[in-house]
């Protein structure tokens, strides 16, 4: 079993979850037993991250396969918190496609494009399924998406299945650039201009679902200037309200009768 100087160490170094543990002995002993477990369960999970990085590091995907086989899908998003990096990162950042397959397939579902992009786009698109996965947008320490890693290097097929799995194209880092100004600075033509093409498709989608949203609104806009000119200059409705409503009457009318 670890010490407490051990523990504080590695898991204090290794996981930003360690502050919610409680330090040191505690007067309870039930309280001391629960204090053991956590610790124990965040040194395994530390442990699980840092094998999983280092086969993604290294390009062993059998061990990658055996990790996610025995712990879950879930450690795909184990992050350091010195970094705040998780596999899909390293992944990114090596251009292990195969691995990032991988890694991809068991952590992502299928969602429709409505309830992807919001309600209104439902009358963009006939139940169109899109990938998403909740930890592409997960960011490092520095803002960093796997895709900003990908497209700083220059890695093209890698771009691709980040984007394919829902990696917000449109993400800031903390120093300003979204990973198309990375691709623009590595250099890669090619990978560029994918970014590029996926920017103005989404734009194009995104312009589209806001022209519909203005649509319904001229079409209502349309409807109530129409209603309001036929209440207000139609003889024949200002005389049935003036006929049951005398007091609606206006002074040019009761200057005629």
């Amino acid at each position: 079993m670890p010490t407490a100087k051990d523990c504080e160490v590695k898991i204090g170094d290794c996981d930003p979850d360690f502050e919610h543990v409680p330090q040191g002995l505690l007067p309870s002993e039930r309280d001391a037993a629960k204090n053991r477990q956590q610790t124990q369960a965040l040194l395994q999970k530390n442990r699980i991250q840092r094998q999983l990085r280092q086969a993604v590091i290294e390009g062993n995907e059998e061990q990658v396969i055996s990790l996610i086989e025995r712990e879950g899908p879930q450690i795909v998003g184990y992050a350091s918190s010195v970094s705040g990096t998780n596999s899909l990162h390293e992944a990114a950042f090596a251009n292990r496609v195969s691995i990032l397959e991988i890694l991809l397939e068991v952590s992502t579902r299928e969602e429709e494009l409505c309830e992807a992009n919001g309600p209104s786009s439902k009358s963009t698109s006939d139940s169109v399924l899109v990938k998403k996965n909740d930890y592409v947008n997960i960011p490092d320490q520095w803002g960093s998406l796997p895709l900003h890693l990908a497209a700083e290097k220059g890695h093209e097929a890698i771009c691709r299945l980040l984007v394919g799995s829902g990696s917000n194209m449109k993400q800031l880092r903390e120093d300003g650039k979204a990973p198309i100004h990375l691709a623009k600075e590595s250099k890669n033509s090619a990978c560029f201009e994918f970014l590029y093409l996926e920017m103005v498709r989404l734009q194009e989608i995104d312009d589209k679902i806001a022209g519909e949203k203005n649509k319904k609104v001229i079409i209502w806009l349309s409807i109530c200037i129409s209603f309001y000119l036929y209440v207000y200059y139609s003889d024949w409705f200002r005389g049935l309200l003036a006929a049951y409503l005398p007091q609606l009457e206006t002074p040019m009318q009761k200057e005629e009768a």
